[in-house]
């Protein structure tokens, strides 16, 4: 039973809360103390709050699970955790992450608390609704991103911002592609809001988003605040691997056994691997130069 709650989780996706260093990388405050000790502990108690919800998630969906190809196999789907342990697990880490943030600090135990409860509304009412679900990904990669920002008190730029909203808006358009492609005629009956996407319209969508990735990070990189910033205009540099990145993602979706999930194509592909972590290590030796 251990592992199948270590599975249930998600372990895995704990990779997505790693968006709260951010802030703290482009803050130039990533090796200061105890400002990247606090983000840290932030992180670990975000992947608390984030675990608590796929539990809760996997209790609500159990039903629609089974008739999906690969989340038929979750625990809970299929009934190697009953819910009512998974939702005493599922208590017990959102107060645990609720008590540890508190601790920490009281705007970022405010963004736990919201955060949890868009999550339950989204379980139960919000993903019904046609766009609506998309819109919710990002509020919450972009809660990510200021909790960062919150605990190591720094300012975020707006092209930050924009940025994590794009990415995140890709990452959701994308997922629901996959969905639609993977599932076909099924697919009302994991989720009816996915008959409302047409395949028209969300190519159109991510090629927008695309393109706007692309013009807001080149716009960042290359402007006059940024380089200011930072003390140089080496940042350009990044620009190819963020421009790389998004297309070998685009380019691992378009494949016909691709995962619906972002993470699982992030950890099932090396190339990306290696270019999301060159990206993070190139803006690191830039806006650190002497570290």
């Amino acid at each position: 039973m251990i592992s199948d709650i270590f599975s249930a989780i998600r372990p895995r996706h704990w990779i997505k809360n790693a968006l709260i260093f951010i802030p703290l990388i482009f803050a130039k405050k990533l090796f200061t103390w105890p400002d990247n000790f606090l983000v840290a502990w932030g992180f670990v108690i975000y992947c608390l709050a984030t675990s608590a919800t796929y539990l809760f998630n996997d209790i609500a969906d159990a039903k629609n699970d089974r008739y999906h190809p690969t989340k038929r196999n979750r625990a809970i789907a299929q009934g190697r955790i009953t819910p009512a342990d998974a939702r005493r697990i599922a208590r017990l880490l959102a107060l645990a992450a609720l008590l540890f943030s508190g601790m920490l600090d009281k705007t970022f135990f405010l963004i736990i608390v919201f955060c949890l409860l868009l999550n339950h509304y989204y379980t139960y009412r919000l993903k019904k609704f046609v766009v609506l679900d998309i819109a919710c990904i990002a509020i919450l990669f972009l809660a990510r991103m200021f909790s960062g920002a919150v605990i190591a008190n720094v300012e975020v730029s707006w092209w930050i911002v924009s940025m994590t909203v794009l990415l995140a808006l890709l990452l959701g358009l994308n997922k629901r592609r996959q969905e639609c492609r993977l599932l076909k005629d099924t697919a009302i009956l994991h989720r009816p809001v996915l008959a409302c996407y047409r395949p028209f319209a969300l190519n159109s969508a991510i090629a927008m988003t695309t393109f706007l990735i692309f013009a807001v990070y080149f716009l960042y990189a290359i402007s006059l605040r940024t380089q200011m910033k930072f003390g140089t205009t080496h940042l350009i540099l990044t620009v190819p691997l963020i421009y790389g990145g998004v297309w070998r993602y685009l380019y691992l979706t378009c494949q016909q056994q691709a995962p619906e999930d972002p993470t699982d194509i992030l950890f099932s592909d090396l190339v990306l691997k290696i270019i999301v972590a060159g990206w993070v290590l190139t803006c690191i030796l830039i806006i650190y130069p002497a570290a």
